[in-house]
């Protein structure tokens, strides 16, 4: 009898274990977690630029801050000007210049932005100029960096100057991010011809109605550097328009009222030439001012832009009772900015020297 009761409970066991086995297999094993959706996650990728990172600018590209070291021009804090980034983030030091749609400057530099006007802008010109290095050696100022190549070819035609017993000196600036360089800045040369068009720029800021009234002698003096209309204009209007002028940016060169022509430096006929610029860029009188100044009759650097830029310049040159220069002076229009270019020598009358040095300047800039 109990073995009998044993054999029911082993049946009734194996009846419930296959019962389990089962019901198992009709409904499942409800144990797994449930499979999940499928889902796409969209990754957004901000447009390449400047992005503010924590407290810091940096620029980004393909969504992740960038490694980039050098100079990208873009809005920074709604603020739009040429940038410095070093490893990806910004650094503030750079300074750019830009025309407004309203015939304003905006004037950027350690990430302040202000709004300027011609008058007001030259002096702050004029101070980066007067910091340019007097040495006789090719320098750079601003953020401008030269290659080793660069410097090896603008030094090799100085040498070639200097090697012919002549002077030579010059000023290089891009008037978009206000940097450059220069060579012998402050050796004094005589002006020569080159004295003319920062006068009649002088003379036509001071009195608009001068441009229309006189056009047919600023032509001439301009165009085909008439020596009598110069010296006729000169005559009749004076020189404080000229004193004014030059005094604007910070100009330290004394303006000789007993004569016409007089020795200047290097950079002292940049600095004339910046107002030159911004008369230019002044208005409509200013703007068809110098477009005579585009079609010289001589100008070593219009002759070695010219093909390719607009140019504006006025030479001058002169062998004669032991004075004996080449000089030019201008603006180079090109899509890298509106370059200065100032090149005086002791050469004389021979426009190949400055021509030369004009195209190792265009090789280094361009």
């Amino acid at each position: 009898m109990k073995k009998d009761n044993i054999l029911r409970f082993i049946a009734i066991a194996v009846l419930a274990i296959v019962a389990a086995v089962c019901l198992v297999h009709a409904f499942g094993d409800n144990t797994h977690e449930p499979e999940k959706e499928q889902t796409t996650e969209e990754k957004t990728t901000l447009p390449d630029g400047f992005y503010r990172n924590g407290e810091n600018w940096c620029f980004f590209e393909n969504g992740e801050a960038s490694s980039k070291t050098e100079i990208i021009e873009g809005i920074v804090n709604e603020k739009e000007g040429l940038w410095k980034v070093v490893n990806g983030r910004v650094d503030f030091s750079l300074i750019s210049l830009a025309k407004t749609e309203n015939d304003t400057w905006q004037y950027v530099r350690n990430g302040e932005v202000t709004e300027e006007t011609p008058d007001s802008l030259a002096p702050i010109l004029g101070e980066i100029l007067n910091s340019i290095s007097s040495e006789k050696e090719i320098a750079a100022f601003g953020n401008y960096e030269f290659s080793e190549d660069n410097k090896d070819l603008l030094q090799c035609e100085i040498d070639k100057v200097t090697k012919k017993g002549y002077k030579t000196g010059f000023v290089v600036m891009n008037l978009k991010n206000l940097s450059g360089f220069s060579y012998n800045a402050d050796e004094k040369i005589y002006s020569a011809s080159t004295i003319k068009g920062p006068y009649v720029v002088s003379l036509v800021k001071s009195d608009n109605a001068v441009f229309e009234k006189e056009k047919k002698r600023i032509g001439a003096v301009l165009v085909s550097s008439s020596n009598y209309d110069y010296e006729y204009l000169r005559d009749k209007y004076g020189d404080k328009c000229f004193i004014d002028f030059s005094s604007k940016t910070g100009n330290d060169l004394k303006i000789d009222t007993t004569r016409n022509y007089q020795l200047l430096t290097p950079k002292n006929l940049a600095h004339l030439w910046l107002g030159n610029y911004l008369f230019f860029e002044s208005g409509e009188v200013g703007e068809k001012l110098g477009g005579i100044f585009e079609k010289p009759e001589i100008s070593p650097i219009n002759k070695v832009f010219s093909e390719e830029f607009v140019t504006r310049t006025k030479a001058g040159w002169i062998t004669k009772n032991k004075i004996h220069v080449t000089n030019d002076a201008g603006i180079v229009y090109t899509e890298n900015g509106d370059y200065l270019i100032v090149i005086m020598t002791t050469a004389p009358c021979d426009f190949s020297v400055v021509e030369n040095i004009a195209e190792a300047i265009g090789k280094v800039i361009l």
